[in-house]
C-alpha cells in the first residue's frame, strides 16, 4: 500500500510539471510602476544629429550601438554617452551594406554582427570590419547564443512558400542545422505576381515568431497569440503560459499613416501601401521577449509610440506576477527600445520639435 501512494504522488507532480500555466489579465502582485533615474542623454552622435534611431543594443560591457536609419550608420557610445566611432557604409565592398537601412545589427560574443541580403557581416566590438559570410534573410538570426551559433526563423511567406516554417540553431563554423520546432508563417503583407515579389514586416502588426533564452531555457512563441512555450535547448517542450487578453484594434488610418511615415524613400508609395492594407488591422500582442533578474519580460506592442511601455512580468514557469511600466515625460516618444541591461535603461526619444536624443536611466527591477 505505502508503494502505490508513492507511484500515485510521483504521477501527480509529474501532471503539474507539464501543465500549461494559464493567467488572467490579472497580475498576482498587481501594477508595478518602474523607478527610474536619469543619467544622461546624447543628443547627436558628433556632428551628426540622429535621424531615425531603429535598434538599440547594449554588451555585457555597457557598450551600447545605435542603428541609424536615417543617418545610414550604426553608432556607437561608451557607458558615459561618449561617442567611440560609427560604422557602415552603402556598398558591396568588404564591410559595406547593401541594404544598410534594413540590414539588422546583433552582438555575437564580443563582436557585432550585421544581417545584409545575402551575409553577415562581423564587426569587432569597437566597430572594425572583420570578416563576411554567405547567409541570406531567409535564415536572418533572431538572436545569437555565441558568436558561432545562432537562432533563426524566417519571417515572411515568400521565404517559406508552403507556410510552413522551422526555428534552427545554426552554426556558421560547422555548418550544422538543427530544427528547435516548426510554426505557421503569416501568409499576409506579401505582393506576389509576374512582375513584382515584395513583403513588408511591421513587428507592431505582422505576426511574428518571438524566441528568448532564460536559464537554458527557450521562450517563444507567435506574437499574435498571447501564448508563450518553453523549451530546452535541444527544442523539447517543458511547458506553456498564456494570458488571456483582448488584442487592439485599429483604423485604416491609424495603421497606415506610421508605416508610410517609416518607409519614406524606401519604396514606391503606392507599392508601400498596397503591402501596408495587407497586414492586419490589430497590433500583436508583444514584440519582445527578455529575461531579467530571473523574471521573463514581455514587451507590449505599440504601433502608434508614445511615452509609456507596458512590459507584462512572469516568473519563469509562466505565472503572471507585474503589469510593469516604463513611463517618461508626456512632451517624448519612444521611437527605439526601452532596453534593460545590468539594471540601466536605454532609450531614444523623441520631443515635441521632432529631434531625438539617446537617453540612459538607473532602473529597479522587481523581485
Amino acid at each position: 500500500m505505502r508503494r502505490l501512494v508513492v507511484l500515485l504522488i510521483l504521477v501527480v507532480l509529474v501532471m503539474v510539471l507539464s501543465a500549461e500555466v494559464k493567467n488572467s489579465d490579472e497580475p498576482a502582485k498587481g501594477e508595478h510602476i518602474f523607478k527610474i533615474k536619469k543619467l544622461w542623454q546624447v543628443e547627436n552622435a558628433g556632428e551628426d544629429p540622429f535621424g531615425r534611431i531603429s535598434r538599440i543594443r547594449v554588451s555585457d560591457q555597457g557598450i551600447i550601438y545605435c542603428h541609424d536609419t536615417k543617418n545610414l550608420r550604426y553608432y556607437i557610445f561608451d557607458p558615459q554617452g561618449k561617442l567611440m566611432g560609427s560604422f557602415g557604409k552603402r556598398g558591396e565592398g568588404p564591410g559595406e551594406i547593401k541594404s544598410i537601412e534594413q540590414a539588422l545589427i546583433f552582438l555575437a560574443g564580443d563582436k557585432i554582427a550585421v544581417q545584409d541580403i545575402d551575409r553577415l557581416h562581423f564587426f569587432s566590438w569597437d566597430g572594425k570590419f572583420i570578416t563576411s559570410v554567405v547567409n541570406s534573410r531567409a535564415r536572418s538570426p533572431i538572436f545569437f547564443l555565441n558568436e558561432d551559433e545562432f537562432i533563426t526563423a524566417p519571417r515572411t511567406i515568400l521565404a517559406i512558400p508552403e507556410g510552413k516554417a522551422k526555428v534552427k540553431q545554426i552554426n556558421l563554423k560547422t555548418g550544422d542545422e538543427k530544427v528547435i520546432t516548426e510554426f505557421s508563417i503569416f501568409k499576409g503583407g506579401t505582393i506576389q505576381s509576374a512582375d513584382v515579389q515584395a513583403a513588408m514586416v511591421v513587428p507592431t502588426l505582422t505576426p511574428m515568431f518571438i524566441i528568448e533564452k532564460h536559464d537554458n531555457k527557450l521562450y517563444f512563441g507567435m506574437s499574435d497569440k498571447y501564448e508563450i512555450h518553453i523549451s530546452d535547448l535541444e527544442g523539447k517542450p517543458i511547458g506553456d503560459f498564456n494570458l488571456k487578453r483582448e488584442k487592439s484594434s485599429l483604423t485604416e488610418e491609424e495603421k497606415l499613416e506610421p508605416i508610410v511615415e517609416r518607409t519614406k524613400g524606401m519604396a514606391p508609395p503606392d507599392l508601400i501601401k498596397a503591402l501596408a492594407k495587407k497586414l492586419p488591422n490589430e497590433e500583436t500582442y508583444f514584440n519582445s521577449i527578455q529575461s531579467h533578474g530571473g523574471l521573463i519580460y514581455v514587451f507590449k506592442s505599440y504601433h502608434n509610440r508614445k511615452n509609456i511601455q507596458q512590459i507584462d512580468i512572469f516568473s519563469p514557469d509562466g505565472k503572471y506576477l507585474y503589469r510593469g511600466f516604463i513611463k517618461m515625460s508626456a512632451d517624448f516618444r519612444i521611437t527605439s527600445g526601452p532596453v534593460i541591461n545590468n539594471n540601466f535603461l536605454f532609450i531614444a526619444l523623441e520631443d515635441e520639435d521632432g529631434e531625438i536624443t539617446l537617453n540612459k536611466y538607473e532602473i529597479v527591477l522587481p523581485e
